[in-house]
Formats: C-alpha cells, sequence, structure tokens
C-alpha cells in the first residue's frame, strides 16, 4: 500500500497479489448474513454498503 497528500486530498493505492475468490464467493458476497469464516456473522460488508451508499 502507497499513500501520497494531493491537493485536497490524500491518494492511496492498493496492490492485490491474492489468489482471488471461487464464483461461488463471488455470487453471495454482500448479502445480509453470507460468511466463509467459523465465527463470522455476515453483516460486516452489508453494514459498510448500507452506511456508505
Amino acid at each position: 500500500m502507497n499513500g501520497r497528500a494531493e491537493e485536497e486530498a490524500y491518494r492511496i493505492t492498493l496492490t492485490d497479489n491474492g489468489s482471488g475468490m471461487e464464483k461461488e464467493v463471488l455470487e453471495q458476497l454482500g448479502k445480509p448474513f453470507f460468511t466463509t469464516k467459523p465465527d463470522g456473522t455476515g453483516i460486516g460488508i452489508p453494514m459498510c454498503k448500507k452506511n456508505c451508499g
């Protein structure tokens, strides 16, 4: 991750070198209560989407 200040903002650049997600997971991503974690609730991404537009 890199970051730098610009005139009226801060630019953050991310690079993803991961292996990606399975198609079945991508299709469910963002749906309330979907999780791949044993102790997950599945409300994190839906809550962010609701609060951030």
